[in-house]
Parts: C-alpha cells; sequence; structure tokens
C-alpha cells in the first residue's frame, strides 16, 4: 500500500512539473493564440484598448523579459514583454495571474521588488499557484 501511495505522490510530483510554462512565441501572438493571457498598456498598466491589439500583434517580434513582482499588488502576476522590428520595447505587455517563476534553474534574478528573466522565451519557466496548493493538499495528513 505505502508503494501504490509513493508511486502516486511521485506521479502528482511529475504532472505538477510538467505543468510548467513559458510566454507565448511570437507565433502566438501573430496567431492570436494567447486567450488565456491579458494585454496591458505598458504606461497605464491599464488593460490595452481593443484598437491597438492588431498592433501588438504585427509589431511583436522578439521575447524579451517576464518578470514577477514580489510585492502584495501585484504579486503572482507574471508579465511577458516583447520588441518590435526596431528593437524598441512594445507599447504592451502581456499577464497571467496566480504564477510564480520556477527559479529552480537560476534564470531568474532580482530587481527592484521583482524577478526577471532574460535568458530566452524558453528558459523563463513558470508554475501556476494553484497547482502547488493543490498537491500541498493531497500531501497533508488526513
Amino acid at each position: 500500500m505505502r508503494k501504490l501511495i509513493t508511486l502516486i505522490i511521485f506521479y502528482i510530483i511529475s504532472i505538477s512539473v510538467g505543468i510548467a510554462e513559458t510566454c507565448p512565441t511570437i507565433q502566438d501572438i501573430k496567431n492570436g493564440n494567447f486567450h488565456a493571457w491579458r494585454l496591458y498598456d505598458s504606461d497605464s498598466h491599464q488593460p490595452l484598448n481593443t484598437k491597438y491589439v492588431p498592433q501588438f500583434k504585427q509589431y511583436a517580434q522578439q521575447f524579451t523579459l517576464a518578470e514577477w513582482h514580489k510585492d502584495s499588488k501585484q504579486r503572482n502576476i507574471i508579465r511577458c514583454y516583447y520588441r518590435d522590428f526596431n528593437g524598441s520595447e512594445a507599447r504592451a505587455y502581456l499577464a497571467k495571474k496566480d504564477f510564480h517563476p520556477e527559479i529552480v534553474k537560476n534564470t531568474w534574478y532580482s530587481v527592484s521588488g521583482s524577478l526577471h528573466c532574460a535568458a530566452g522565451r524558453n528558459h523563463c519557466v513558470f508554475q501556476n499557484n494553484q497547482s502547488s496548493h493543490q498537491l500541498a493538499r493531497n500531501d497533508s495528513p488526513g
């Protein structure tokens, strides 16, 4: 019975590790496949006006940075930033709530109250907080 429980716990852990995510690819952005993400204006940090969404999709050319704030107001929000054709930062960023960086790989570094990752989109990995909480509930004694 203990072997079965150990196997189930190992399976749950391996699934939760497999849930790691990265920022959307440029192709995802071009095709509009970023539905779980919200677009925000880089200056006002308000939802991006829908009239600017086609411009973001057209001009986003390169992933720049993933960011996660440590402070309580922005905590657990991953932000993804992109550059345009000329290397200028896009006027918008993509954000997703309830995530935290996967800092095991040492690609995240601390900058003024937040964690940044500029190691490349595939190396800036983060995980859903709810999968971690679910795992914690499964592991607690009944």
